[in-house]
């Protein structure tokens, strides 16, 4: 990633932590603020857990941007699970880290309709 990626990426999860902390105000201004650079630069990038972080907290706020981060972030692991489709099966790939199993999980209620964002 570049540095502005992986600041922006940072920066999503001091927005999610400030969501589970209950700061909720200052976690959307938070998450707001990065959207807004992410958008001034044209996109996400590569970046797989920055959308998965503001997921968390446009999801708790039902906010309706949140499945589209989620969309995002499944795009870029596809890509990179791709990268290394010789060496792990894809199946196993993405569920390696702890945030891309959730945002395996998380794509999973969205298509069962169990979650509202």
């Amino acid at each position: 990633y570049s540095a502005r990626e992986e600041a922006q990426t940072y920066r999503s999860a001091v927005a999610s932590t400030l969501q589970a902390m209950g700061q909720h105000p200052a976690a959307k201004a938070e998450a707001e603020a990065v959207l807004a650079e992410v958008a001034e630069h044209g996109g996400w990038g590569e970046v797989i857990d920055g959308p998965v972080y503001l997921h968390r907290v446009l999801a708790a706020q039902a906010d309706p941007r949140a499945n589209a981060l989620l969309v995002t972030a499944s795009q870029n692991l596809d890509a990179l699970a791709q990268l290394y489709s010789a060496l792990v099966p894809r199946e196993k790939f993405v569920r390696v880290g702890a945030v891309w199993r959730e945002l395996g999980d998380a794509l999973d209620a969205v298509r069962l309709g169990t979650t509202k964002a």
